[in-house]
């Protein structure tokens, strides 16, 4: 690490040292190898500056959090609904959450879509 980075903090190329180490090979952890495979993650944990990054720090970061407003959208054949929902829970991309509809205050179930997008599941209101 370039410097010291906070646990929930994304990765931007400017965090990332790229330096040669000797690696033992029974070592449990996998150190990160190439730039590409860090940046736009999210720290699991606090790193010190000058600590080795391995993948185990990384996670996905979430493209829903927990109270955002997001768009709802149902299709069914050619009919497409949209309306706006409150998300009971953060979620990544392809991830199944529970959704308040802000109009009519039930609770459906849809997948996270990369822009953020909630696809709901018909049926799936409770």
């Amino acid at each position: 690490a370039a410097q010291r980075l906070k646990a929930g903090s994304i990765i931007s190329r400017d965090d990332v040292l790229v330096r040669q180490r000797e690696i033992r090979g029974n070592s449990p952890e996998r150190p990160v190898t190439d730039v590409k495979f860090a940046v736009g993650k999210m720290l699991k944990r606090s790193v010190p500056k000058g600590k080795m990054l391995t993948m185990n720090m990384l996670d996905i970061p979430l493209t829903v959090k927990r109270r955002q407003v997001v768009r709802l959208e149902v299709r069914i054949r050619s009919l497409h609904i949209t309306t706006l929902g409150e998300a009971l829970k953060g979620g990544r991309t392809g991830d199944l959450i529970p959704v308040r509809n802000i109009r009519s205050r039930k609770t459906v179930y849809g997948v996270v879509q990369a822009d953020g997008t909630v696809l709901v599941l018909v049926g799936s209101e409770q």
